[in-house]
């Protein structure tokens, strides 16, 4: 999925756990969820690494950081460069750092990050196998 996909649902997903479970901090609740449910993505880079042995996917985004948020798909020719198992796995470990996090702090917003992370690596996983 691209990074407006994971924004939209992010965003909703924080707005619904906002509304519900706070509503006088819905924004916070729905910025948090965005944060972190876009910024999973980033772990590519370092997949990057692992499969190519090189950081060309990095070098091209630092070229011109707005692709990294509107155009993505400039710099990652084609899902074969990043491997599904590998961005499942990552996706999965980061998922679980930021839940410890949330443990740790006792912050609602982490926890809010977390759900979203894991939002994000269900709606990876559904994309793969039905939309492409």
């Amino acid at each position: 999925m691209n990074v407006y996909q994971h924004a939209i649902i992010s965003t909703v997903a924080g707005l619904l756990i906002g509304f519900l479970v706070a509503p006088s901090r819905v924004i916070e609740f729905m910025l948090s969820a965005l944060i972190f449910g876009t910024v999973v993505d980033f772990d590519h880079f370092v997949i990057s690494r692992r499969v190519h042995g090189e950081w060309r996917f990095l070098k091209g985004v630092m070229r011109n950081p707005l692709k990294a948020i509107f155009d993505v798909q400039s710099v990652v020719k084609s899902s074969e460069e990043f491997p599904g198992e590998y961005r499942y796995l990552t996706h999965a470990v980061e998922n679980l750092v930021v839940l410890g996090a949330g443990i740790y702090t006792g912050s609602i917003l982490v926890y809010v990050g977390a759900f979203s992370v894991g939002l994000h690596l269900l709606s990876d996983i559904y994309a793969d196998i039905f939309m492409w």
